[in-house]
């Protein structure tokens, strides 16, 4: 059941990470428990540049 759970959590931040490469989401909008698995997807994808912590919302 564990390795069910962990396959969806990396489906859900590969779609996280997609959607902010296509620029429909902002890094600092991912939720907390997916933020590194995000965080490595877009580095392993060359867009780290997207990595922003404000979504200037203040």
């Amino acid at each position: 059941m564990r390795k069910k759970w962990k396959e969806v959590l990396v489906m859900m931040a590969m779609l996280w990470a997609q959607k902010i490469m296509y620029g429909k989401k902002n890094f600092a909008d991912v939720p907390r428990l997916l933020k590194d698995q995000v965080r490595e997807i877009l580095i392993e994808s060359g867009m780290e540049i997207l990595m922003v912590e404000d979504n200037g919302n203040e």
